[in-house]
Order: C-alpha cells, then structure tokens, then sequence
C-alpha cells in the first residue's frame, strides 16, 4: 500500500516532513477523528452503564435525546478534552515513529517500487 511518505514522494517529488511536522499531522488527524465519533462513543457507554429495570431498557436515540434535552449539544462532548488530552499525543506519536521507521527501513534495506 502507499503510505502518506511515499505519495508525498511520488506526487510532490520532495522528501519526506521530518517528524515533528509528521507529529502534527497525526496529531491533528486523531483530534478531527475523535470529535466525530466522540458523540457516538458517549452514547454506547451510557447505554452500557445503564442501570434501570430490564424492560425499560432505552435504544441509542433515547439515550441521545435525553442528553440532548439535559444537557444541551455540550453533554455530547462531555469529557472530551479528558479523554483526547490520552489519546491524541499517542496517537500522533505513533503516526510519525511509523512512517520515521518506515523511512529509515527504505534507506536501510532499499525502497520498493510502487505504481
């Protein structure tokens, strides 16, 4: 497959970012991707750590509408920052340690040839 280092190789005919600007553009992609699906993920544990008698047991729009009427459109990003404040260095990290270590391989051992 093409990774962002060699489209940015083959596309642009220029060297690859070093790795902090490879550590802001994982970085940053994590961050978009979290605020996406954020909402969805809060939904899916308040339906997990739901409680109430068996038979009452609310769907995911429920569970949607009664954020939404409580708390407002804020309640859908409600520990956000907690949560991505773990998991989007990480993420970044591992972004720019693999394509670094992607780069020194193809130095190392020679580069495929790509279509």
């Amino acid at each position: 497959s093409i990774t962002f280092r060699t489209r940015c190789q083959i596309n642009y005919k220029t060297k690859c970012p070093g790795f902090y600007p490879l550590l802001g553009i994982g970085t940053t992609s994590s961050f978009v991707a979290m605020g996406a699906t954020y909402p969805f993920r809060l939904i899916t544990c308040q339906m997990q750590a739901y409680t109430g008698p068996e038979k009452e047991r609310l769907g995911p729009r429920c569970h949607a509408l009664r954020i939404f009427q409580t708390e407002g459109l804020r309640g859908f990003y409600r520990g956000f920052l907690a949560n991505s404040s773990k998991a989007v260095p990480s993420s970044g990290i591992a972004w720019a340690t693999f394509n670094m270590t992607q780069s020194y391989w193809d130095q190392k051992w020679g580069t495929k040839k790509y279509s």
